[in-house]
C-alpha cells in the first residue's frame, strides 16, 4: 500500500514537472521571433523593432552597395530602408579623420550605413559613417567617424532633442561588434485650413491614429509631435555562425 502512493505521487510530480518544460523547438521560435538579422554584404545588422514572422525583406545588391527593405506582410506598407555604400577616400563625411590609418591603405575601406524609418509623415534617418578593416576573412570596424539622426523626405519636420551614437559594444575598437542608437521627437509645424483639416494634407483624427500629438497655439499654428527612436547593432561577421 506504501508502495503505491509513493509510485502515484511520482507519476504526479513527472506530469507536473513535464507540463512546466518547453520545447527546444519552441523556446528557439520564441527567441527567432524578437527582432531580425539583415546582411548588407560587409555587414550584418541586428534589428529588434520587428517581429520576423509579420515582415517581408527584401535586398538589392548593386555592386557593392545594397538596399534592404523591410514592409509590412499584411499590408504591403513599407517600414523601413536600409543601405550600405562605400564611400570615396575624399569624401566630405571622412573630413573628421585626423590621423593617418596603422593599416595599409589597400586593407581600409570607408562606408555609410543608413537606416531610413518610414512614418507616416516623415522618414528618419540614422546614418553611420564605417571605417572598416579587412585582411582575408576577417574585418573589423577600426572606428566610427560620425553618427547623424535626421528626418528626410520633408521640410516641414524637424527633430527635438534628438541624439546618437555608435560605439563598440566591447567598449574599445577595433571590434567586430558596434551599438548604435537614435532618438528624438518628430516634430511638425502645421496649420488648420479647415474644420480639422491640417496643410499637410492630413485631418488632426489622421495625424492622432498615426502616433502625433496634437497643440495648436492661440495663433493657430499647430505642433504635431512624435517620439521615435532606431536602435541595433551591426557586426562584421554572420549571426549564424
Amino acid at each position: 500500500m506504501k508502495k503505491g502512493r509513493i509510485l502515484a505521487l511520482a507519476m504526479a510530480l513527472a506530469i507536473t514537472v513535464t507540463s512546466f518544460i518547453i520545447p527546444s523547438n519552441v523556446q528557439a521560435q520564441t527567441l527567432n521571433n524578437k527582432g531580425v538579422d539583415i546582411n548588407l554584404g560587409d555587414f550584418n545588422l541586428s534589428i529588434p523593432e520587428y517581429n520576423k514572422n509579420e515582415v517581408n525583406i527584401q535586398t538589392i545588391e548593386n555592386g557593392n552597395d545594397v538596399s534592404v527593405t523591410i514592409s509590412d506582410k499584411e499590408t504591403g506598407a513599407v517600414l523601413e530602408t536600409i543601405t550600405s555604400e562605400p564611400l570615396p577616400n575624399d569624401s566630405p563625411q571622412l573630413s573628421r579623420i585626423t590621423s593617418e590609418s596603422s593599416y595599409a591603405p589597400q586593407s581600409t575601406s570607408y562606408y555609410s550605413i543608413k537606416r531610413d524609418k518610414v512614418d507616416a509623415l516623415v522618414t528618419v534617418r540614422l546614418e553611420c559613417v564605417v571605417v572598416l578593416y579587412q585582411s582575408g576573412s576577417f574585418s573589423s570596424v577600426n572606428s566610427i567617424e560620425g553618427t547623424d539622426f535626421y528626418p528626410i523626405s520633408s521640410s516641414n519636420a524637424v527633430l527635438e532633442n534628438s541624439s546618437a551614437y555608435a560605439r563598440s559594444a566591447t567598449g574599445t575598437f577595433p571590434t567586430t561588434n558596434v551599438q548604435y542608437y537614435g532618438t528624438g521627437v518628430i516634430t511638425i509645424v502645421t496649420t488648420v485650413t479647415s474644420g480639422e483639416e491640417l496643410s499637410i494634407g492630413f485631418s488632426i483624427p489622421e495625424v492622432i491614429d498615426f502616433g502625433y500629438s496634437v497643440n495648436t497655439s492661440i495663433s493657430g499654428t499647430v505642433y504635431l509631435r512624435k517620439p521615435v527612436t532606431i536602435s541595433g547593432n551591426f557586426y562584421t561577421y554572420s549571426q549564424g555562425n
